[in-house]
């Protein structure tokens, strides 16, 4: 068999370069994932809900509205309330004036 019949190996700056390209796109991404947590979390701390646990985001929705008092976010999640012994599903939103409201439902654990 002769050279020609192997495929071509990618050259070492190639691989090198697809290599930081993706740990630059995982670290992005665990950044952005960290900096939605603390959204939540101080919109929590906003409602008072202040020994949470365990918080999975399943959605962040962002509100557009004609006037800046409807602009803002909602976030569908669910959390470990640590002082109540509750674990808590809902819903949680934030307008651009840092007005929060809630839609919880808590049942214990």
């Amino acid at each position: 068999m002769s050279k020609e019949d192997y495929p071509k190996q990618m050259p070492q700056k190639i691989i090198g370069t697809l290599i930081v390209f993706i740990l630059l796109g995982i670290s992005a991404w665990l950044m952005i994932n960290k900096a939605s947590m603390l959204q939540v979390k101080y919109v929590l701390k906003r409602l008072d809900i202040r020994d949470i646990d365990n918080i999975e985001i399943y959605s962040k929705v962002k509100m557009d509205g004609s006037t800046r008092k409807n602009q803002g976010y909602t976030y569908t999640l669910k959390f470990d309330n640590l002082k109540d012994n509750t674990t808590c599903k809902g819903t949680i939103t934030r307008d651009l004036q840092l007005q929060v409201s809630k839609n919880l439902t808590c049942m214990k654990k």
